[in-house]
């Protein structure tokens, strides 16, 4: 909740392009990092690491993609964008528990 209440002040105070860029860079060594305590077998480095990715991507990704939505789009093309986003927020939502359990690729 820290995380996402920071973002207001972050958005507000970096370039978007810096956030996008920086962000994209952030979650890419995250998820490095996560892949590489996972192999490891280090559960803390995995929880920190899961919890470092929420804060990263509340502050960049996240708001940019309505920021970008709301601002270069008519009204009817923003239902088409919002739509395509909760829409992959829902699709996510149904494929990554099965993908995480044991019988598939798992954690």
């Amino acid at each position: 909740m820290i995380g996402a209440l920071l973002s207001c002040y972050v958005v507000k105070c970096f370039s978007r392009r810096f956030l996008l860029i920086a962000g994209h860079i952030g979650i890419a060594l995250i998820h490095a990092s996560i892949g590489y305590f996972d192999i490891k077998g280090n559960n803390d480095g995995v929880l920190i690491m899961t919890i470092v990715f929420l804060i990263v991507y509340e502050n960049t990704s996240g708001p940019l993609a309505w920021l970008y939505a709301a601002e270069t789009v008519i009204d009817v093309a923003l239902g088409v964008c919002l739509l395509t986003l909760w829409g992959t927020v829902f699709v996510l939502s149904l494929v990554c528990p099965s993908l995480m359990s044991k019988d598939s690729i798992g954690t």
